[in-house]
């Protein structure tokens, strides 16, 4: 069994553009909800899963420069434009070893000035889905 090891060249694209060099970090979840399925004359609680939720969310160096962060995610939110992300685990070719995750996207929280007086000042989003989530090995 291959280990992937230490994560250092993850891949972001949000509408065409590459913020990969810019991000610190992003998370893809998938979840299933627990739901109730039972009914009177059961013994035991069953339940079942509900549809999946997916979030995607980034925190980036914040940048104010064209064609980096700021530039590329503030007139999407503004805008509630639906565009393309695709994310890997590393910049490579899409292969069984470095799987791609794609779909459509609006932003959902965008927070361009986010930090502390002498730190790093940093920009985090949210992603919402309107597309199902598609997971690709080549």
């Amino acid at each position: 069994m291959a280990k992937f090891g230490v994560w250092v060249n993850g891949f972001i694209q949000c509408n065409g553009v590459d913020l990969s060099n810019q991000c610190l970090s992003f998370e893809l979840s998938q979840e299933r909800p627990e739901l109730d399925f039972h009914s009177h004359g059961d013994d035991f609680r069953l339940k079942t899963t509900g549809l999946i939720d997916v979030t995607v969310s980034a925190r980036f160096f914040t940048d104010f420069a064209a064609g980096a962060v700021v530039a590329t995610l503030s007139p999407l939110i503004s805008g509630n434009t639906i565009f393309p992300i695709i994310m890997k685990p590393s910049s490579g070719a899409t292969t069984t070893t470095n799987p791609q995750w794609s779909g459509n996207f609006q932003v959902g929280r965008f927070s361009p000035l986010r930090g502390e007086h002498g730190t790093v000042l940093m920009t985090e989003v949210s992603f919402v889905p309107v597309t199902k989530l598609v997971y690709s090995t080549s």
